[in-house]
């Protein structure tokens, strides 16, 4: 692992995990036949689980042995932690494996991967990239509620154009019923012979103002219909972007934020 760079820690299937046991093999196992793959790579498994297990407890039991952030070999703190996490791994084998996998050269090795691996991939980095991994989630998500939003803002517009298609329609056949009726009652005065033309101006007259009236009626109606639901879908729009206009700046301001704390 220390001769094949970015090996610590991954997964059996890795590229670099496969060139470990290569070499493995070709300079352990040159008498007898190897380990299987899985095997040697659930050893190893175990083992930096028992290790990490072992640094926790040691902080919980002595608050003085904080592990450290780098490793230096000769420094009298770092030999001193050394010396405290292997009596430790070695006090329990119940809870830390086996007291013969644990020497201080094994302990020393896993213990420079780890720091290596945790100043890699630690917990800035990894809230790094959460972060950037929410943004492009929350900007996915935009996309598809604006594509939403859009989708249903046709629909709504389309169901007002049907209704005003089926009003219209309502109109036309109530005034092509009122024609019906005002030619009928036209017939009847002609063929209806009478010296009363007061009466007949007054009818021809009332005819003539209810068709008006109901005209008239049913194109207020319609024009309110259209103003309301036209009202409606513009308040509906300038809502919706304020509210996007307030998430994407909301993202904005969390990733700059990180920006100047990475710097």
């Amino acid at each position: 692992m220390t001769t094949v760079k970015g090996a610590f820690n991954v997964s059996e299937s890795s590229p670099l995990w496969i060139s470990v046991y290569k070499q493995m093999c070709d300079e352990f196992y040159t008498t007898t036949s190897p380990r299987l793959s899985s095997a040697l790579h659930g050893h190893f498994v175990e083992l930096y689980s028992s290790f990490k297990l072992g640094i926790r407890n040691l902080s919980l039991l002595d608050k003085s042995k904080k592990c450290p952030t780098t490793f230096e070999k000769g420094i009298p703190s770092v030999d001193e932690y050394v010396v405290s996490l292997l009596s430790l791994l070695t006090s329990d084998e119940k809870k830390y494996k086996s007291k013969k996998w644990w020497r201080v050269d094994v302990v020393e090795l896993l213990l420079k991967h780890h720091l290596d691996y945790v100043s890699e991939f630690g917990s800035e980095k990894q809230s790094a990239n959460w972060i950037v991994e929410k943004a492009t989630e929350h900007k996915n998500k935009f996309h598809t509620d604006q594509r939403n939003r859009e989708s249903e803002l046709a629909s709504r517009k389309r169901a007002v154009e049907e209704d005003e298609r089926r009003d219209a329609a309502k109109q036309r056949k109530a005034v092509a019923e009122s024609s019906v009726q005002l030619v009928a009652a036209f017939k009847q005065l002609v063929q209806t012979p009478t010296s009363n033309d007061a009466a007949m101006d007054g009818k021809i007259a009332s005819l003539r103002s209810d068709m008006s009236t109901m005209k008239t009626d049913i194109m207020q109606e319609m024009g309110n219909k259209i103003e309301a639901s036209n009202r409606e879908i513009k308040d509906d729009m300038e809502n919706r972007n304020r509210e996007m206009k307030d998430t994407l700046s909301s993202i904005l301001d969390v990733v700059r934020g990180l920006a100047e704390k990475n710097k």
